[in-house]
């Protein structure tokens, strides 16, 4: 008996289990982990994500920990306390010598001011490496906003055409007896059923995709950013052929580690210089009986005798010079690339602009649709028609998002993404 009742307690604690699971998955649960306050503008949306994206979080870790740098490289070396001491005896007489030293370090061709200002540099670097990814996660945050739009509306046409073909379908069935042609449009419409489910499926699985980084950039749902998704351009923004300037965040990225670099050859050149170790020094004698003491001074210094850190002067500058060739490739990509995103940006734009918009399209077919119901148009024009519809929409969303990419890539280039709004 007691078997039964432990075992109805733990299928019912399972089942409510199971069921808290499912409602999780239904749904958003809140506190699970740090995120942003509801927004009530597509721009906090954007904020939010450059404030709590995880790898903006982790970057700003990383800066925190590098201005410890700053004092590590400042610290200055303890002095060394050395003592000797022997014992022993010398013509029957008990003798005893105690040497002791304090010596302090003196490091010698601004060493300390060379580890300083490498430390500043890498902290410099890692504020400008934050800056190239709060860019980064900008544009991919802006870019999924209208990949959202694009794609509800893509999910929303697939929709209505899976309940046009149960509807066409339905009709045909109803028909007392099919002809050839009313058998094949029959099997032609239950296929592309099929597909448009497939389709539909697929959809399904973009939005949860983009539904996620949402989740993992600002801890909202799609339910609670859907308000604040951005419409698409009408009157989009020209771009000047301009040259193309050294002022994208990778380019600043780049430089700050020829600057880091240049910290790191001044730092090798400081170790040319000797480090001194000076200080009072005192020593005691006892023999025969008599006691003498001395005081002088104790230094310990390398002789450069075999080479003066040639070698890592030599590796250093050449990690210098291979820095500032990376600027310049990075450069001339970036002149290039700019260039060929002008040209497809301009191109989709164009394209955009001379092609039929979504409304249009949608009464143009509403049209055929009311000539098919009058029986004016067949089966196969009409199967047509639907298929081509979901296909230009799909194929200009695609253009859209082309164009979209484009225009912020090119103000990444132009170092202009942060002063850009939505």
């Amino acid at each position: 008996m007691k078997f039964f009742l432990i075992l109805i307690t733990l299928s019912s604690v399972y089942a409510s289990e199971i069921e808290h699971t499912h409602a999780e998955e239904k749904k958003h649960i809140h506190g699970a982990h740090r995120e942003c306050p509801l927004p009530k503008s597509k721009s906090d949306i954007v904020n939010c994500a450059l404030e709590f994206h995880p790898d903006i979080q982790t970057q700003k870790y990383e800066i925190e920990s590098s201005k410890g740098l700053k004092g590590k490289a400042g610290q200055i070396p303890n002095p060394i306390f050395i003592s000797r001491y022997v014992q022993g005896e010398q013509n029957g007489f008990e003798t005893s010598e105690l040497e002791s030293s304090l010596r302090f370090r003196v490091e010698l061709g601004n060493k300390r001011k060379a580890r300083i200002d490498h430390a500043r540099s890498v902290t410099g670097s890692e504020e400008l490496t934050l800056l190239e990814k709060k860019v980064d996660i900008k544009i991919q945050t802006i870019l999924n906003l209208y990949r959202i739009r694009l794609v509800r509306l893509e999910y929303q046409f697939v929709k209505d055409s899976i309940k046009i073909y149960e509807k066409v379908i339905q009709k045909l069935k109803n028909l007392p007896k099919l002809d050839a042609n009313q058998e094949a449009s029959l099997t032609l419409f239950e296929i592309s059923l099929e597909e448009s489910k497939v389709h539909q499926s697929e959809l399904y699985q973009i939005e949860r995709k983009l539904e996620h980084f949402f989740h993992v950039a600002t801890g909202n749902s799609l339910d609670e950013i859907k308000a604040f998704l951005p419409t698409i351009p009408t009157n989009w923004p020209s771009i000047p052929r301009q040259k193309h300037k050294y002022k994208s965040a990778k380019i600043k990225k780049l430089k700050s580690l020829t600057k880091l670099a240049m910290s790191e050859v001044e730092i090798e050149k400081s170790k040319a210089w000797p480090t001194l170790d000076i200080g009072p020094s005192v020593l005691v004698d006892k023999a025969n009986g008599q006691e003498n003491e001395m005081v002088g001074v104790s230094v310990r210094v390398p002789i450069p005798f075999f080479q003066v850190n040639g070698g890592a002067k030599a590796w250093a500058k050449s990690k210098l010079e291979k820095s500032k060739k990376v600027v310049e490739l990075t450069h001339a990509f970036e002149s290039h690339e700019r260039f060929e995103q002008l040209q497809v940006y301009e191109s989709s734009v164009s394209l955009l602009k001379n092609s039929i918009s979504i409304d249009s399209l949608i009464k143009k077919h509403k049209r055929l649709e009311k000539l098919y119901d009058r029986g004016v148009v067949s089966n196969q024009v009409y199967l047509d028609s639907l298929k081509q519809k979901i296909n230009y929409i799909q194929r200009r969303n695609s253009r859209v998002m082309t164009a979209l990419s484009s225009l912020w890539n090119i103000y990444k280039f132009d170092g202009k993404v942060m002063e850009k709004s939505i």
